[in-house]
């Protein structure tokens, strides 16, 4: 395998690996989360609930294709075009030793390898890094207002491909002070920002979900598994074979005036620092430090010039890493040989999906809490499928796609909730791994889109048991009732006790029993008791029978706990 790949040039090098990826791309499942950016690519956008827009932008321009192939074309190209810009940054080594360290390097990087044909934001912004460096030492080596330009549209390009690629932009640029001097290093900074406008329009005019989201969406509680995980993954994005080489280098190579280096050492630094705090609000995930991949081979290939020793472990380890990696996915294309079930849950979706939407029969599936489910019964099987989330989820892309939602309202649904659900006509389902509990409804309640306004002022200085009025605002054309015999939903106030940790407490009755279109000035009592505390915040929603309970209103914070004190 070496001695091939020394004969290869970088163009042969490339049709290889597109070839291997749109094989792997044609023969393998679909990861759960790649359904869900299908979802995306259903209405093109400035935007998303989760990401910027240019994963759905690749799948869409792939729908000409068929099945998995169609979502996964371009984004095989992208792929592609990392490598060709990973060569450039490598001052495009030719046939021969160096080729053959540089083709080692890229084949040792694990998200290098998961990349190439599996499609989610990670790609475009591996991708869009690669250029951004490539970019910013053009733009160091020749300051001029082309330069900037050009390198201003990139880090435009990397941000639309994922949020991350501004922890990109802010390391290199603190790795450089010297470029805060440079005029047209402003002119590429304002020059990307505008091309970024669109996206935060639409991010303004959605009430700037993602943000909201990722800063302060995503609080679990602490566990020290987190913080591990982290650690354990981040030696497995250097190489799971490699990573002592790849430290050795990143950190003991000389190149003093070699910006590139220096950047690549603080944003790796940088992205460890950052998302390691993150470990503290939450479990983070491997590829989110994707980007670290190319200082990583940059590193490894320079460091392994005129160093024979480290030359000989890097083309050993590294040689068999990516032996392994080619193993594995050929075993994964082809299915000759049973996967682990992890493996098998993760990819093989067809069977169960069709199973299920022969159950639902002409019914919109509709699944607790699960927009990955929802997404790849419609991508496997074109069937309508629809997530229903409660308190106990986070939001989606679904949530700001409401007004096909409210098409289901009061409709006939087969609703798979999870495996701890309940409901007297459940009808367990197993598929592999996953483990459902489905029911047939005849009258669907779609409350999502009732939005109920409150006054923290009235809340707080009114005694515990007087009237607060609200405001709930009705969306749909019709009067929804509160005692609608088939839809049983009630009025709740929602205690925020901790993180994941909520106590519901149904209201008595509204004054009136309906809700007619457009806002309805509602007055409700609301009974406090000391015992409710300690509480961070409260709210209001609607728990619906066996389906759960959503909140509907702004999570206030409360000085109730302490005014009730001193009563």
């Amino acid at each position: 395998m070496m001695q091939q790949l020394k004969r290869l040039n970088i163009y042969g090098l490339l049709a290889a690996w597109v070839v291997l990826n749109l094989w792997q791309a044609t023969t393998t499942g679909l990861d759960a989360d790649e359904a869900y950016y299908a979802f995306y690519a259903e209405q093109l956008s400035w935007g998303y609930f989760d990401h910027p827009p240019l994963v759905a932008l690749l799948i869409s321009m792939g729908n000409w294709l068929p099945g998995e192939l169609g979502l996964r074309f371009f984004n095989v190209l992208v792929s592609g075009l990392s490598w060709y810009g990973m060569w450039l940054l490598l001052d495009r080594p030719k046939a021969g030793d160096r080729f053959l360290l540089f083709a080692v390097a890229m084949l040792a990087m694990p998200l290098f390898q998961v990349y190439g044909f599996i499609t989610t934001p990670d790609g475009p912004l591996l991708c869009g890094a690669v250029w951004f460096f490539w970019a910013y030492r053009r733009f160091w080596q020749q300051p001029n207002w082309t330069n900037a330009l050009l390198w201003g549209g990139i880090m435009s390009l990397m941000l639309y491909g994922k949020y991350h690629g501004i922890l990109v932009i802010f390391f290199t640029v603190l790795s450089n002070r010297k470029l805060w001097l440079k005029p047209s290093f402003y002119l590429a900074g304002f020059f990307g920002a505008a091309l970024f406008v669109p996206h935060l329009y639409w991010q303004y005019l959605h009430d700037f979900p993602t943000f909201r989201y990722h800063l302060i969406g995503r609080q679990d509680p602490y566990e020290i598994g987190h913080t591990i995980g982290f650690v354990l993954n981040q030696l497995v994005v250097a190489g799971p074979l490699i990573f002592p080489l790849t430290f050795l280098a990143l950190f003991g190579l000389k190149r003093e005036d070699d910006v590139l280096l220096r950047a690549f050492r603080w944003v790796s630094i940088g992205f460890w620092v950052f998302f390691l705090n993150s470990t503290f609000k939450g479990s983070t995930e491997a590829h989110w430090t994707a980007v670290l991949s190319i200082g990583f081979v940059y590193s490894i290939y320079h460091y392994a010039l005129g160093r024979a020793r480290f030359t000989r472990n890097l083309l050993r380890l590294g040689g068999a890493t990516a032996i392994l990696f080619v193993v594995a996915r050929v075993w994964l294309a082809l299915d000759v040989i049973p996967l682990p079930a992890a493996l098998d849950t993760q990819f093989e979706h067809r069977q169960w999906t069709q199973d299920l939407v022969e159950r639902a029969g002409e019914r919109t599936i509709v699944f607790e809490n699960s927009y990955r489910d929802a997404s790849l019964v419609r991508f496997y099987a074109g069937h309508p499928a629809w997530t229903f989330t409660n308190i106990h989820y986070r939001p989606s892309q679904y949530d700001l796609r409401m007004e096909e939602g409210k098409q289901l309202h009061q409709q006939a649904v087969y609703y798979v909730g999870n495996s701890g659900w309940n409901h007297p006509d459940l009808t367990p389902l197993t598929y592999g791994k996953r483990r459902y509990g489905a029911v047939a409804l005849d009258n669907f309640p779609v409350l999502d889109p009732l939005q109920i306004y409150w006054s923290p002022e009235d809340w707080e200085e009114r005694a515990p048991t007087q009237p607060v009025s609200v405001t709930i605002y009705n969306p749909y054309p019709d009067t929804v009732y509160w005692d609608h015999p088939s839809a049983d939903f009630r009025l709740s106030l929602l205690l925020e006790k901790g993180i994941e940790n909520w106590r519901f407490l149904d209201l008595p009755p509204p004054t009136r029993r309906a809700i007619p279109p457009d806002s309805s000035r509602l007055v409700v009592t609301i009974p406090w008791d000391s015992t409710y505390c300690p509480v961070q915040a409260v709210g209001l929603g609607f728990r619906m029978g066996n389906l759960g309970t959503v909140l509907q209103s702004a999570l206030l914070d409360t000085e109730r706990c302490e005014s009730v004190k001193g009563r």
